[in-house]
C-alpha cells in the first residue's frame, strides 16, 4: 500500500517521499527505554544486566567488555551512590587526597573513562556505541552524573520461593537496606 508511515521510512528507488515525523515516531519506538534497564554488581566483581517486564527484573545475562579498573570502579561507585554520582566522589576515586588544581586534570581524565562506561552500557542495551541520543548515565545540574539506567546489585533470590532455583535479582541499595 503506497503512502504507509512503514513505506515512507523504508529505503526505496525515490519515488515515495519519506514522512520524516513518522520515521522519527518509528525510530523512537524501536529503541529500547533506557530506564527499563538495571546492572547488577554480584560478587564485587562480576556485572549482570537486567530488563524491567512489567514489575519485575528479569536477567538478562552478564556484562561484557567492561574493562577493570577505573570503568569497574565507576560502575561500583554508581551503585554505592544509588544510582548518581557527584564529583567529590570521582575526585576521590582517582586520589584520596587531592587538591583543587587536581580537579581539572581528574575530572577530564573521568569524562573520558566515563565515555568508555556509557559505550559499553550502551552495547550491552543493543544500542550503536556512538548513539549519543542515547546516554545511559548523563550529567546533572549539579555537575555530577546521574543514570538514567538502574544501577544496584545482583542478589540470589530465596530458594524456597518460585520453583525452588535461587535466580539473580536486581536490588538497588536503598532495597538492600
Amino acid at each position: 500500500m503506497l503512502g504507509t508511515d512503514l513505506e515512507a521510512c523504508a529505503p526505496g528507488d525515490g519515488v515515495v517521499q519519506p514522512n520524516p515525523s513518522a520515521c522519527q515516531q518509528k525510530d523512537l519506538q524501536s529503541r529500547p527505554r533506557l530506564d527499563k534497564w538495571a546492572f547488577g554488581l554480584e560478587d564485587d566483581r562480576k556485572w549482570n544486566v537486567f530488563r524491567q517486564y512489567g514489575g519485575s527484573w528479569r536477567w538478562q545475562g552478564i556484562l561484557r567488555d567492561l574493562p577493570r579498573g577505573k570503568p569497574a570502579e565507576l560502575l561500583k561507585a554508581f551503585a554505592e551512590g544509588g544510582g548518581s554520582l557527584d564529583r567529590n566522589a570521582v575526585y576521590r576515586l582517582w586520589r584520596h587526597t587531592y587538591s583543587a588544581g587536581d580537579t581539572h586534570k581528574i575530572l577530564r581524565t573521568a569524562k573520558t573513562t566515563m565515555n568508555t562506561l556509557r559505550k559499553v552500557i550502551r552495547k550491552a542495551i543493543g544500542i550503536a556505541e556512538n548513539d549519543k541520543s542515547m546516554n545511559p548515565i548523563p550529567s546533572d545540574k549539579r555537575g555530577g552524573w546521574q543514570g538514567t539506567i538502574q544501577i544496584g546489585y545482583a542478589v540470589k533470590g530465596d530458594p524456597q520461593a518460585a520453583g525452588g532455583e535461587s535466580r539473580l535479582q536486581f536490588r538497588t541499595r536503598e532495597q538492600l537496606t
